[in-house]
């Protein structure tokens, strides 16, 4: 009888450390699942926190982009205006160039018709026989045209 026990306890002892050795290996894979578990929630939490840090440069980068664009346009419309008061600027110069060329030509003739009234004037003087006149109307007309050949020669003819 004992050796019936003995035979009827060996299959249960065998069947216990069986049992004993399923428990270890099912706990031992429960506690690597774990730790595989914990692992991946960590893995996926720094990956998240790295998604948010990735998204939050990507929106500073899409503001900075648009503030730059924004800077860009700006400029242009500067720009564009800067060119336009440019070109008004250059127009009424010329326009003022042109006038002041007119109004030079006018003077110049008014002076060269007023040096003719003087020499004229002299010639008068001289005939009558007033040289001291005369002196004096080409020193006038002088003073608007020192460079006139006929005024200097008529100077020289009365000294």
């Amino acid at each position: 009888m004992t050796a019936m026990i003995k035979e009827k306890e060996i299959p249960s002892q065998r069947h216990s450390l069986l049992r004993r050795r399923l428990r270890m290996v099912v706990t031992t894979i429960n506690v690597i699942s774990l730790i595989a578990l914990v692992l991946v929630i960590w893995l996926y939490a720094v990956a998240e926190k790295g998604k948010q840090a990735a998204e939050k440069q990507l929106r500073t980068a899409e503001e900075n982009i648009r503030i730059a664009e924004g800077n860009i346009k700006e400029t242009l419309r500067k720009d564009s205006i800067a060119r336009l008061e440019k070109q008004t600027v250059e127009t009424a110069l010329q326009e003022a160039k042109k006038r002041i060329a007119e109004l030079e030509a006018e003077k110049a003739e008014r002076n060269r018709i007023e040096v003719e009234k003087y020499i004229a004037s002299a010639r008068r003087m001289m005939r009558v026989g007033d040289r001291d006149m005369a002196h004096q109307i080409l020193l006038e007309a002088q003073k608007l045209d020192k460079a006139n050949a006929e005024i200097i020669a008529l100077l020289k003819e009365i000294e």
